[in-house]
């Protein structure tokens, strides 16, 4: 890897004077390199089986246990429940209300649902949540209702929010013994001049500890409404670790619910990083977006952590929305070798068969859990891939051969199970 010279330092925050510093990693993406995937991944493909009850259109969201993939599907407004091998179990359709999202609570084994008769509930939360969070709460409290579901699709129950729903619910992340994270903040220059916490941990719905206060009018250029930028929470492979990011910011946090610190922190070059005048200088907010959209290679932030063995996972995120470049990444930290996910190629290994989908440019990988990670084809590129593979002497493992010759390009999707490989 060539060495490189030019890069912009991005100042950070002393969590704990204690703490250990973090590693820091100098990484340009236009050095990653394209290998094929059985050199980074092992890869194992699941057909969701198709039937007149079972058939979806997308996986907006994955969340899995020991037994099932959970999915939530918007555009049939449904929760659809797969085991491991893909067979159908059940359906918790919306019932006359859009879901607005789920979890699945793994302490209690049942899934959580909030559903809303307002399909703009979002949009409107986070703009009067600018000036009135009293107001966004009872917009939530008075469109939103909650249901608890088990695993067999049986309702447990379905309430009012009461006091679970702040405008934080909609960054939030839920973890076993009533405690939640929340990196709900967002300014504007008509603000209360005020102070706030970008992160907060909760208790039973009660704030416990706060990181990186922020002025709810002042810091209008990291947390206004303009980057759309995905940082925040990433699992790690256990279950009350996360990894945290920063919008505008290239450090990578270990959250714990009762330690924060600084684990990585990237450079990039110049020409990819946030000036160090883009939050200091006194200028509109509308001068920004004009900047970071005539500059849509500088990176807004990182997501879509994930670290194995000596292996960092991550994503990088700018305006370059249809960028053909490597935005999801894998670095070595032993040798320092870049590769890119975006460019893996499909061998002998996969049939020839791709590993993502045309969303993975954009959203990385769908979810993790200790041994793999998870992502999804749709059944219309499978089977276009097949038919490109008709020059080749192709072997297809069992359940593929069957998925072929059965299926067709309007069932459901394909999951596509990856285990990183130990040497990559």
């Amino acid at each position: 890897m060539r060495l490189l010279y030019t890069f912009l330092f991005i100042p950070f925050f002393f969590l704990n004077a204690s703490a250990q510093q973090p590693q820091t990693l100098r990484i340009d993406p236009a050095f990653a390199s394209g290998v094929p995937v059985s050199q980074v991944f092992e890869v194992n493909y699941i057909p969701l089986e198709t039937t007149k009850e079972s058939l979806f259109g997308t996986i907006n969201k994955l969340e899995i246990n020991d037994q099932y993939f959970i999915i939530f599907d918007r555009s049939t407004n449904a929760i659809l429940l797969f085991d491991k091998k893909g067979k159908f179990h059940t359906k918790i359709p919306g019932k006359g209300a859009d879901i607005f999202s789920f979890d699945y609570e793994k302490e209690a084994q049942r899934i959580r649902i909030f559903s809303t008769t307002n399909k703009q509930l979002s949009n409107q939360i986070r703009t009067k949540a600018e000036a009135d969070s009293a107001g966004a709460i009872a917009l939530m409290n008075r469109f939103i209702k909650v249901a608890y579901y088990d695993l067999d699709g049986k309702v447990l129950k379905v309430s009012a929010p009461g006091n679970l729903l702040t405008p934080a619910t909609l960054t939030s992340v839920y973890l076993p013994k009533g405690i939640s994270f929340s990196n709900f903040a967002i300014a504007g220059e008509d603000g209360p001049d005020s102070q706030a916490f970008e992160l907060n941990l909760y208790k039973d719905g009660q704030i416990y500890q706060s990181y990186f206060s922020y002025n709810r009018k002042q810091d209008v250029a990291r947390y206004g409404r303009y980057l759309n930028n995905p940082a925040g929470f990433s699992r790690s492979q256990n279950d009350t670790g996360f990894y945290f990011t920063r919008p505008l910011d290239y450090s990578i946090f270990e959250l714990t619910p009762h330690t924060i610190h600084e684990k990585y922190r990237l450079i990039f070059l110049m020409k990819n990083s946030v000036p160090e005048t883009f939050l200091t200088n006194k200028i509109s907010q509308n001068d920004r977006i004009i900047f970071l959209r005539d500059n849509p290679s500088i990176i807004t932030g990182l997501s879509n952590i994930h670290e194995r063995k000596d292996r960092l996972f991550f994503k990088i995120n700018n305006n370059e929305r249809r960028s053909s470049g490597s935005t999801s990444l894998l670095f070595n930290l032993k040798t320092g070798q870049l590769i890119s996910i975006n460019n893996l190629t499909s061998d002998s290994s996969t049939s020839f068969l791709p590993m993502f989908d045309y969303p993975f440019s954009y959203e990385s990988f769908k979810t993790v859990d200790k041994d793999y990670f998870y992502t999804y084809i749709s059944s219309l590129r499978m089977f276009q891939a097949k038919e490109g593979n008709s020059d080749k002497n192709v072997s297809y493992p069992p359940m593929l051969e069957k998925y072929f010759q059965k299926g067709d390009k309007k069932d459901n999707p394909v999951i596509v199970q990856l285990k990183p490989k130990v040497n990559p």
